[in-house]
């Protein structure tokens, strides 16, 4: 993309690296395996990097965009493969208008979102879908509702356990997209008119929030156990 601005436009010698990059890390990605195995943000930059490839090379260069799809929709499904391998290749099909639709793309969202429910494996596979996908999931309301029912559902426990990888997933987006998110959130929750910024501030970090929470969990455990609950 920038490739006139440091004067390497059509230099054959990047080509090459790029067309051996795109090679390279298909085959990685296809030996990734781990069905709750975490991912590092550096693969998931990696992704993003052969998707950017092929969106802006592959008409240049030796590149098989036909390849390069298949070995996603496969990740995207796989059972073995890490959460945010699956993410991130749902997020790489979605991206480059894969799907039959923009209905037929969220409803493979929701579905692979479902499949990842568990507090685990559910931040890690928002975490590569946010990073190939982001505009995409803005405009995907279906998703976010999906989203809010499943955290709605979740134990107390659960979802502590799932915070801290949502935490890392929501970080993909900026400021201004994450409000977008909550303004979708507070729809659903007829609170429409809120302040989205007020709400994303915490007069103390998110961490000690979520100990706090626990604690009370415990303590309201051990009044149930003795009767000293109200």
């Amino acid at each position: 993309r920038h490739d006139r601005l440091f004067g390497a436009a059509r230099s054959p010698a990047l080509g090459a690296v790029v067309e051996e990059m795109v090679a390279r890390g298909l085959w990685l990605l296809e030996g990734r395996s781990g069905a709750s195995a975490p991912t590092p943000p550096e693969e998931l930059r990696a992704v993003v990097a052969i998707r950017d490839a092929v969106r802006y090379a592959a008409a240049e260069l030796a590149i098989d965009e036909d390849v390069a799809r298949t070995v996603m929709e496969r990740r995207s499904v796989d059972p073995e493969a890490p959460p945010a391998i699956r993410g991130a290749a749902l997020g790489y099909l979605w991206s480059l208008q894969a799907f039959a639709d923009e209905a037929d793309a969220q409803e493979h969202a929701v579905r692979a979102l479902r499949r990842a429910s568990a507090p685990e494996t559910i931040g890690e596979l928002l975490g590569g879908l946010f990073a190939l996908a982001r505009e995409e999931v803005i405009g995907a309301p279906a998703l976010v509702e999906a989203l809010d029912g499943i955290l709605a559902g979740q134990t107390w426990h659960d979802f502590l356990v799932a915070v801290p990888s949502l935490r890392l997933a929501f970080a993909w987006f900026p400021p201004r997209e994450r409000d977008a998110i909550a303004r979708v959130v507070l729809g659903l929750h007829d609170h429409a008119g809120a302040g989205v910024r007020t709400l994303r501030r915490l007069d103390v970090a998110p961490e000690a929030v979520t100990r706090a929470v626990e604690l009370e969990r415990r303590i309201d455990a051990i009044e149930a156990r003795y009767g000293l609950a109200p």
